[in-house]
């Protein structure tokens, strides 16, 4: 069957532990510095929606607050990337990523051929072959898939079962990825290059990655 890929980037976080916005951050800035970008392009934001797009999604959305993230920066995303990009605000603040994930599982339309890799925006080293490698095996077997030790990005294959598992989250009262999972059954792959899952929520984070990122 031929699916409609659609890559969502979990950006609705309130980067709490950054101190600013790490979508908006320069992904190519000499380590330690932490800065905003001064173009789109340079930004977090942006190189993580290209890693979704090389990884063959045929639709982004961008899961974040119109405070955030303009009409104007959705805009040019889609213009450059080639894709229709759309901006889903979360519906509950301060949820984490699983309310990222609820709030755009909750306005899809319901189709048999939607599938939808949910990815998060910390990631500095993301590589659109491990994408592509979680999108191929969620739709080979047909299930939820995430790499192991990672809950995101995570796959999900039929949105009726998300929507549903969701609903079992919420009378768990367990807000983690971990737990949404789970109750996916998610098929866990082994990924080829651990090292790519580094995420960057601090600004000690953030100097590693730059480092690895700009070694000279």
């Amino acid at each position: 069957m031929h699916h409609n890929v659609i890559g969502v980037v979990l950006a609705g976080g309130q980067s709490r532990r950054m101190g600013q916005n790490k979508a908006l951050l320069a992904r190519n800035a000499p380590a330690p510095q932490q800065v905003i970008a001064q173009t789109i392009e340079q930004s977090m934001l942006y190189f993580t929606c290209q890693q979704i797009v090389k990884a063959g999604v045929t639709q982004l959305i961008i899961n974040g607050s119109s405070d955030a993230y303009s009409d104007h920066i959705i805009a040019h995303i889609a213009v450059n990337l080639a894709v229709p990009v759309a901006r889903i605000s979360d519906d509950e603040a301060a949820q984490g990523p699983v309310g990222g994930i609820a709030s755009v599982l909750t306005h899809a339309t319901v189709k048999t051929d939607s599938v939808y890799i949910f990815v998060p925006v910390d990631l500095p080293l993301l590589q659109a072959l491990d994408l592509a490698q979680l999108i191929q095996g969620g739709c080979v077997n047909q299930r939820a898939t995430h790499f192991e030790k990672q809950p995101l990005p995570l796959f999900i294959y039929d949105v009726t079962s998300g929507q549903k598992a969701l609903e079992q989250q919420r009378v768990k009262n367990d807000r983690s990825v971990w737990c949404l999972a789970s109750l996916l059954h998610a098929l866990t792959l082994l990924s080829a290059e651990p090292s790519n899952w580094l995420n960057a929520n601090t600004p000690q984070e953030w100097a590693k990655a730059q480092a690895l990122i700009n070694p000279n």
